[in-house]
């Protein structure tokens, strides 16, 4: 039997790593990315028919100027880490959890939180949002298994984006390689194996 599974930001890194494992483990993959749902608009979510997934996998993620603190990054990416990191993340598992009699939702938390230094605050905090809104959740939506990924820094374009351009590519893979940081391949597997144990949290180190 073919599984049918949505990925949000699937373009690159552990989303695309997840794709790909999931083909081999009898999954039939849709892709939801920036240039069809901007999750900065989390209204648009409901334009979509989730109906027919057995699971939907969240990797999308923002922490764009995290780096200059909370004082002096722009109030824009600060609203917009808030609205793709929390709120489009509860709406997504809302307008599954009502489109389907079944399913499983998977989200990518972050080992900030247990390590959080001042500059992490909205980042942090919106992912910190999400955990304690989701847990409860869990109580309500009893159809839906709901898996939480605590993950550490992993070698994608996330942190690059965070530079927003002041750092190249080569300093940000210097950085990943000095911080022994996770191959996408690697979080991708404990993911799906995590799937299919059924467990509600993983931490991926």
């Amino acid at each position: 039997m073919t599984l049918q599974a949505l990925i949000i930001g699937g373009t690159g890194g552990i989303g695309s790593s997840c794709a790909k494992q999931l083909v081999d483990n009898n999954y039939k993959i849709s892709l939801l990315n920036s240039d069809k749902l901007d999750l900065n608009f989390p209204d648009r979510i409901f334009d979509h028919d989730f109906s027919k997934f057995d699971l939907l996998i969240n990797c999308a993620g923002h922490s764009q100027g995290t780096h200059l603190g909370f004082l002096n990054n722009t109030w824009q990416n600060q609203l917009s880490q808030i609205t793709v990191n929390y709120t489009s993340n509860l709406f997504l598992l809302k307008h599954f959890a009502n489109s389907c009699s079944k399913g499983k939702y998977v989200w990518f938390s972050t080992t900030l939180l247990d390590q959080a230094r001042p500059f992490h605050s909205t980042y942090a905090g919106s992912k910190a949002g999400s955990r304690f809104a989701i847990d409860l959740v869990r109580d309500e939506a009893t159809h839906i298994h709901i898996l939480e990924v605590k993950v550490g820094p992993t070698k994608t374009n996330f942190r690059y984006r965070n530079f927003q351009g002041t750092r190249s590519h080569d300093e940000v893979n210097i950085m990943y390689d000095q911080e022994s940081a996770l191959d996408p391949d690697h979080v991708a597997a404990q993911t799906i194996a995590a799937i299919q144990q059924n467990q509600k949290y993983i931490h991926i180190k």
